[in-house]
């Protein structure tokens, strides 16, 4: 308990120094909004995001508002599910209270809200540690559980993600993945009821903060499977009907947590069950997993960031020798776990330190690391003072990665094998190093095109040239398409087009402009207006576009011209350039 209690203290502290100014952002904002449209402006359905819009221009809480998605119907919605806002409700009411009775803006941003929710998030972290220590108890002695903690807790990106980012869902995840496995051991142990019921709420809650996470249904449903007697999995759902009333319970608490998302649901869209996370920019892609950039790359690589952890994967080897069957189902359950992780499109997982979404596994994982704790506290003092002198060296290494994280030094979004090895135990960024790193991308897409370290494509010569003597009143016109793979082997290309149209309307009626990428639909799109020339009903442009972050490099990158207004026009001259990176670190990765 003074190993729980001082990771605690430690995480405490680290969340409180200093106070962020503005912890309930990006992510986090969009998890937000239904306790702050709800309570504060009397909108639970988020009709009218005015609101929303005039703070972010004013706070710039977040670059673009990704939290609100459309409905078929063309409705603003949520983007994200309930479960967070469900969680942090107690406190958010709480930093209510304070700011109606000491005459801060009850406005949902004021700093009683903030410091409620983040304490909020220290109360969930403390049961998450507090079950965490239940489960390792039950199989290794204090001793082994206390070092175990301790180590995963400050010398992991946990450090991370449980303190500075602990409004995140990754800090609620963990302590329901702990909460499920502790009732999940108990409910095959006696059989009480009320771990049934536990089971089942951890795992409705699990799903309603990240749907990806309904898959921890498996640690129960797998936990007395032999993978040689498929019928053994009929065990988990015999063992719950034996339990008829604690089953009714159970049920009934996940249709209650359940019902507000699915009311809202079909009130926005007419459908009980919707898929908010239509973005055909991100996604599961089942059949290209990133496998080894998840584990290995710079930019995020799991074991380069956080190599503390492969001595859980090593202990794995003594678990399984003491626990055949617990460590087979876990073991299963934590490679399904890391191939979802693994088939994210977007497997870097913005800006967070090293791979977050592995935290909630941890929990599983701890196991290993327990079981090679216990192994070397057994073996001979030579190997006891180089595994911990190791482990030490590797806390400390990642203590002060963490440092250069939060200081700037170590670039969460473009890191690369050459621009790691440059911050290498810097306290400083090495000058002229930003041209080692990836591309650099704005988050309002205000990038500009250096020609200087850019070369054009096909030898100097445009990729299309033409021009069209027939007008034409349709809405899409002159588009074009080009395969990324059959262009480049880098990470991204610039395209630019130089356009002449005439047009026989005002400028604000003229066509617009428009790039896009394309996989099953569109994403990275930008629409742009011409300017009007000296000579009358002419219009020219000349436009850049980036590539967005592929989600496939066999999406296609397209242009065409959105004659909005369908007034007659037709194109003079039309020129499409490709510009292709030099650099070497432009290589996909």
């Amino acid at each position: 308990m003074w190993a729980v209690a001082l990771s605690w203290a430690f995480l405490a502290f680290f969340r409180f120094n200093p106070i962020p100014d503005k912890p309930i952002a990006w992510d986090t904002l969009g998890y937000y909004l239904p306790l702050v449209s709800t309570f504060i402006h009397e909108d639970p359905l988020l009709t009218d995001k005015t609101w929303l819009v005039d703070l972010n221009e004013r706070e710039q809480l977040t670059g673009t508002l990704y939290q609100v998605t459309t409905s078929p119907q063309g409705k603003d919605m949520y983007f994200f599910f309930f479960g967070w806002s469900y969680c942090y409700a107690p406190f958010f009411a709480i930093g209510h209270c304070i700011a109606e009775c000491t005459g801060f803006a009850a406005d949902g941003f004021s700093l009683p809200y903030t410091m409620a929710i983040m304490w909020g998030g220290l109360v969930y972290l403390a049961i998450a540690l507090w079950y965490w220590r239940k489960v390792l108890m039950l199989f290794f002695d204090d001793q082994t559980v206390a070092i175990s903690i301790f180590f995963i807790a400050l010398g992991t990106n946990f450090v991370n993600h449980t303190s500075t980012d602990n409004l995140s869902t990754i800090n609620l995840l963990l302590m329901f993945m702990a909460v499920l496995i502790w009732h999940t051991i108990r409910w095959y142990d006696n059989g009480r009821g009320v771990h049934l019921v536990g089971i089942l709420v951890a795992w409705i809650m699990m799903t309603l903060i990240k749907p990806s996470e309904t898959l921890v249904c498996l640690i129960p449903l797998l936990w007395e499977m032999r993978f040689r007697e498929p019928r053994s999995l009929l065990t988990a759902f015999r063992r719950a009907f034996q339990r008829p009333l604690a089953l009714a319970l159970g049920c009934g608490l996940v249709v209650m947590l359940l019902l507000p998302q699915v009311i809202y649901w079909h009130s926005m869209t007419g459908r009980w069950i919707f898929d908010s996370y239509q973005n055909p920019g991100v996604g599961l892609d089942w059949t290209a997993p990133h496998i080894f950039e998840v584990l290995f790359s710079f930019r995020k690589g799991w074991m380069i960031y956080t190599p503390m952890m492969a001595f859980a994967l090593v202990g794995w080897i003594f678990f399984f020798r003491k626990h055949r069957q617990m460590a087979t189902v876990l073991g299963v359950c934590f490679l399904v776990f890391f191939y979802v992780v693994a088939s994210w499109s977007e497997w870097w997982y913005g800006g967070g330190f090293s791979q977050r979404t592995l935290i909630p596994s941890y929990i599983l994982l701890s196991f290993g690391m327990a079981a090679f704790i216990g192994q070397l506290r057994q073996s001979r003092k030579w190997l006891r003072i180089i595994g911990f002198a190791t482990m030490w060296c590797l806390l400390l290494l990642n203590q002060f990665q963490w440092w250069q994280f939060k200081s700037g030094i170590l670039d969460p979004y473009r890191t690369t094998s050459a621009y790691y090895k440059a911050i290498w135990l810097a306290t400083q960024v090495p000058p002229g190093s930003d041209s080692l790193k990836l591309v650099h991308r704005d988050f309002a897409g205000a990038e500009a095109l250096d020609q200087s370290h850019y070369r054009l494509l096909q030898m100097g010569s445009p990729l299309l040239q033409y021009s069209d003597t027939v007008w034409s009143n349709a809405e899409w016109n002159g588009e074009l398409k080009f395969a990324m793979e059959e262009l480049t082997a880098k990470d991204h290309l610039w395209f630019e087009a130089e356009v002449e149209l005439e047009c026989q309307c005002p400028a604000h009626e003229a066509p617009l402009m428009v790039f896009f990428t394309q996989h099953k639909g569109v994403y990275g799109y930008q629409a742009k207006p011409f300017e009007a020339t000296d000579t009358t009903q002419v219009y020219r442009g000349k436009f850049r576009y980036m590539t967005p972050e592929m989600r496939s490099y066999k999406d296609r990158i397209g242009v065409h011209l959105w004659n909005r207004n369908k007034v007659q026009f037709r194109i003079k001259q039309m020129i499409i350039r490709a510009y292709e990176p030099l650099s070497q670190w432009s290589d996909r990765q």
